[in-house]
């Protein structure tokens, strides 16, 4: 009997998670960025680097699993990468580089959300971690030398991202890809508002903390601005 009743309450429970859970599709944009240092003789230099607009596209699940909190994951291709424009100038010499590095990715965040009634649906709050693995990626830079105001040298490298996990290859190689580590995690925040209907807006910033350069004394750590637009369906949007 005890078993017979313990049967019946899990499928009950399970029957009233289910009627609640909700699933979605959400597209966007990310806003991303790098943060690039290296270290040598003791000293650690940043690079100044710009922000590249790159496209979303996600999944996500709401589940329920308290009267005003739900556990929120998804499952986004998001596109991450960085601008430069730098100019340095030294003993009459200028060097100036621009370009831009595109890098995909497929992301995981397992976020917890707090829900607030507002309205004709939610005002919603989240954290959580973020699991990413990087898949491929580009670059395009050219680099200009100027001696004493004439025009001087100026050369264009273009390549792959390699998220191979190996070391840069010495300047006399062939090989002109960026190599970096594939594994990424880190942290977000979002906040936003799901209208009763499943629609909903949200806007979230993402921070990678894993060092993704393979390179000796040099860092190459993720971040970005996301703005995600979604639809939730499969079940009542919790409210």
């Amino acid at each position: 009997m005890k078993k017979v009743i313990l049967i019946a309450a899990i499928v009950a429970l399970s029957t009233h998670l289910n009627a609640q859970v909700s699933f979605g599709a959400q597209i966007g944009g990310n806003l991303a960025n790098v943060k690039l240092e290296s270290t040598e003789a003791g000293t650690t230099t940043k690079q100044k680097t710009k922000a590249k607009f790159g496209f979303l596209l996600g999944v996500v699940a709401d589940i329920p699993i308290a009267s005003s909190l739900s556990f929120w994951p998804e499952l986004n291709y998001v596109q991450k990468g960085f601008k430069l424009d730098a100019t340095e100038s030294t003993s009459g010499i200028t060097f100036t580089s621009k370009g831009d590095e595109t890098l995909n990715f497929i992301e995981l965040p397992l976020n917890i959300v707090y829900n607030i009634p507002a309205g004709n649906g939610n005002v919603f709050f989240g954290a959580g971690p973020v699991i990413g693995y990087g898949l491929s990626g580009k670059y395009k830079f050219i680099s200009t030398t100027t001696i004493s105001g004439s025009p001087g040298e100026t050369e264009s490298s273009t390549g792959d991202v390699k998220f191979d996990g190996k070391k840069d290859a010495d300047i006399s190689s062939d090989d002109n890809n960026h190599h970096l580590k594939a594994l990424d995690f880190g942290g977000n925040i979002l906040a936003g508002y799901k209208m009763s209907n499943g629609v909903y807006l949200n806007v979230g910033y993402t921070l990678g903390l894993n060092n993704l350069d393979p390179n000796p004394n040099s860092s190459f750590k993720t971040n970005g601005l996301t703005i995600k637009l979604g639809y939730m369906f499969g079940g009542k949007a919790n409210n």
